[in-house]
């Protein structure tokens, strides 16, 4: 059994728990306790429906986030935790249950309304709270047979696989028939589950413990289903067919497509913007810190200092080409000054044009981004308008058209770029990579000199007290950096 190791946080949650008084247990796969206490896979809690609330409230101390999975993953009674161990450096995953809710992965569609006495019988033999064996051993067989699919056990076989039952189910049968007795195991059924029987419970431990025919198998499922009926979410011919169905829509999306399913924050996404001058390792830290939340949660990345460009404003780019502005085809924010900034040049209705559709593209990036955020997904933007700077990513017109030369086409275009930058408000989250200028210059070797020191001094030059941008030190090395940004971001979620 488990003794004191673990990830700290781990350790936390275990001491706050007991501290708070609230009944639960890790309820199956205590086999590998070991190893889930150390971080390397989920948690699975059983926890005493009255103790809900100040169970949330010691996660809520302790920094774990609620989360929810796609719709057709949803069980009642079942929500996910997480939290993020600094120390450690990896994610805490509590896959917490109110009730027993087991059958196949796809449907889940039986309860079994035993979790008090699962509870009761539970016991602390190290860090946390485990079940009797023979409760376990019970759980454990139940599940396993009505997880069984003839139709997956095919296709592991055509992929190379066995039919037959893996090493680790054998693993953890064994030990949990070495630690529980039979006869508290028969007592427990005739008490608590007097509808499985003790004999049918003997052959679906059998079916389970050696060879066993397919037809056997399967015969074994449908019979404990019947026998679960009376505690089934929901009948068993629309439990198959919603099956069938989940089963083909996710070997289309998840598989075929390559759109791995990852869960929403419960409480709502965050748009997380990071700005700094070239050099400062922007790219680089929405990379790491895509690379880190992405195997968890929805996440996507969005570049709102290069939109998508639309069909218009693409033409538009080919217009400023075949008259020979090659300068004009790129506007400020996206990578050098404009001609005729502070003096009387006037840079032609074209290039004002090239403007105004570049605050139409980043605006409507941003929408998609907020879009994503408010249904529960973190947008990771790689650089962002903000109104302090300049020479990046932000109105051009009216800094760059004097007054004397705006006629009423002038100031109607004026007009539509810097409503689409209103339209724009601060990201939840906005980081500053801060970096000095001959640093930057240093790294940044594919650029001028004179581009990559004047964007990187405006930053660092800027005064960001009392804005609630978040200054980092971006001249440390990468690890250090994505450190900070991870430790901020988790926290603000």
């Amino acid at each position: 059994r488990a003794g004191r190791g673990g990830p700290p946080l781990v350790r936390r949650l275990c001491d706050e728990l007991r501290r708070e008084g609230v009944r639960y247990c890790q309820f199956k796969s205590n086999w590998r306790l070991e190893r889930w206490l150390a971080g390397e896979g989920d948690l699975d809690l059983l926890v005493e429906r009255a103790d809900a609330g100040r169970f949330a409230c010691a996660l809520h101390r302790l920094g774990f986030k609620q989360a929810r999975p796609t719709e057709d993953r949803v069980v009642p009674g079942v929500c996910d935790y997480y939290g993020f161990d600094e120390e450690a450096g990896r994610f805490v995953h509590l896959h917490v249950h109110h009730q027993l809710v087991l059958g196949h992965d796809l449907t889940k569609n039986f309860r079994l309304p035993v979790e008090r006495a699962y509870l009761d019988s539970a016991s602390r033999e190290g860090l946390m709270p485990v079940p009797a064996a023979e409760f376990e051993l019970i759980l454990f067989v139940l599940r396993m047979v009505l997880k069984y699919a003839p139709a997956e056990s095919g296709l592991r076989r055509l992929a190379g696989g066995k039919d037959s039952p893996g090493d680790s189910l054998r693993a953890e049968l064994k030990f949990l028939e070495a630690r529980a007795s039979r006869a508290g195991v028969e007592r427990l059924l005739r008490e608590h589950l007097p509808f499985v029987g003790v004999e049918f419970f003997g052959e679906c431990l059998r079916s389970i413990a050696g060879a066993c025919p397919a037809w056997r198998r399967l015969w074994l499922r449908v019979s404990l289903e019947r026998r679960l009926c009376a505690h089934a979410r929901r009948g068993l011919l629309a439990d198959a067919l919603v099956r069938a169905g989940r089963r083909a829509r996710r070997l289309l999306t998840e598989r075929a497509a390559g759109r791995p399913a990852r869960k929403r924050l419960t409480a709502g996404g965050a748009l997380v913007a990071l700005v700094g001058g070239d050099g400062a390792g922007k790219t680089t830290a929405v990379d790491g810190l895509h690379g880190w939340l992405s195997k968890k949660f929805a996440v996507r990345r969005f570049h709102l200092g290069k939109p998508p460009r639309s069909p218009l404003t693409l033409a538009v780019i080919v217009a400023l080409r075949l008259t020979g502005q090659t300068g004009a085809a790129v506007p400020p924010g996206e990578g050098r000054e404009p001609r005729g900034a502070g003096g009387d040049a006037f840079p032609g209705y074209l290039r004002l044009l090239r403007w105004v559709l570049a605050s139409r593209d980043r605006r409507r990036l941003y929408a998609r981004a907020r879009r994503f955020a408010t249904n529960g997904g973190v947008a990771l933007c790689d650089r962002f308008p903000v109104e302090r700077l300049r020479l990046m990513d932000g109105p051009n017109i009216a800094r760059t058209v004097v007054p004397a030369r705006r006629n009423r086409l002038v100031r109607l275009m004026l007009e539509i770029e810097e409503r689409n930058y209103r339209q724009i408000m601060e990201p939840d989250l906005l980081f500053v990579l801060r970096v000095d200028p001959e640093v930057a210059v240093g790294r940044k070797t594919i650029e001028s000199e004179h581009h990559v020191r004047s964007r990187s001094r405006e930053l660092w030059e800027q005064d960001w007290t009392g804005t609630r941008a978040r200054v980092v030190d971006a001249g440390r090395p990468a690890p250090e950096v994505l450190a900070e940004l991870q430790s901020v971001v988790w926290r603000n979620l």
